[in-house]
């Protein structure tokens, strides 16, 4: 398995969908070189949402990682 391997969302999204269409996780696993403990994190994160969504939520939590500045 490949260690610190950053995938899009759009590629998570494409894993996801063959996993929920019925294909076994192992099998989703082998041909995605993923282990099947992150295939089961992405189906528990992002098992409901669309791109767009992943997207918002990419930019929501960079927002939250800004210091929030206070005037006087």
């Amino acid at each position: 398995m490949s260690k610190n391997k950053q995938y899009s969302e759009a590629k998570i999204l494409e894993v996801l969908k063959e996993y929920n269409s019925g294909v076994a996780a192992l099998e989703v696993c082998r041909k995605h070189n993923i282990a099947k403990s992150t295939l089961y994190k992405w189906n528990n994160k992002y098992r409901d949402m669309s791109l767009s969504d992943i997207s918002k939520l990419k930019i929501l939590a960079e927002e939250n990682r800004k210091p929030i500045v206070t005037g006087k």
